[in-house]
């Protein structure tokens, strides 16, 4: 079974002709506490799909998504590149410009 995902993500990873690659994104049983072992895996610029296990670790889902980045050995909380300051100006934005 991790040769077949191994294979999946080399899959993924590289163009398709005319296609560029993909991100792979694994999910399916995937839990916290095994993001180490599924970033050696898949490495890290995989999506894991950890939904369930997000979900069930507390019923604060801010807290639960902090614990999971930092486990994941991210400190960029609100993405790459992006700041605090950046998240805060865009809280009260409509999401849809023209209304």
């Amino acid at each position: 079974m991790e040769e077949e995902c191994a294979g999946i993500v080399r899959g993924a990873r590289r163009e398709m002709g005319a296609y560029p690659a993909i991100l792979p994104s694994p999910g399916g049983g995937m839990t916290m506490e095994r993001v180490a072992a599924m970033n050696g895996a898949y490495g890290e610029d995989a999506l894991l799909l950890i939904g369930g296990s997000l979900m069930g670790h507390s019923p604060d889902l801010v807290a639960n998504s902090k614990h999971f980045m930092a486990i994941a050995g991210r400190t960029d909380l609100y993405g790459c590149g992006h700041s605090h300051e950046d998240a805060s100006d865009t809280a009260g934005a409509s999401p849809n410009p023209q209304s």
